[in-house]
């Protein structure tokens, strides 16, 4: 029969085994340092999307509204069509009757976003 073996012994063997990684655990470490850095990645790609989106909707806006500024300066009976452009975003207007009154309408498009038409809003109400 054979002697079990002693504590000393054992505890000399687990001490032996554990003095580095094994390569299993290297292998586990580094596919999810991989995920985390894709993960991290992925969400920068998107932060730098909606910066871009934003930015370019902030242009539009001002171009929308200074373009509105020039329009309220004229007459209502003059304003019949027309659009600005700044290479990030598109502003068009026109002038429509609806109900026996003049009606100026319009639509801001930002560029590289693909929807579908927005729906046309009322800018000025034409007084006679």
């Amino acid at each position: 029969m054979t002697k079990p073996p002693r504590r000393e012994a054992i505890l000399c063997t687990m001490k032996n085994r554990r003095r580095g990684l094994t390569i299993v655990e290297i292998l586990v470490a580094t596919i999810l340092l991989g995920v985390g850095i894709v993960a991290i990645a992925g969400t920068a790609a998107a932060v730098a999307r909606h910066t871009r989106l934003s930015r370019d909707m902030y242009a539009g806006t001002i171009l929308a509204a200074n373009a509105l500024d020039s329009l309220r300066a004229l007459p209502c009976a003059s304003v019949i069509a027309g659009a600005v452009s700044d290479g990030r975003a598109t502003f068009s207007w026109w002038a429509t009757e609806r109900g026996g009154a003049r009606q100026l309408l319009g639509r801001l498009e930002i560029r590289g976003r693909a929807q579908a038409p927005r729906p046309i809003v009322s800018l000025l109400p034409c007084l006679p």
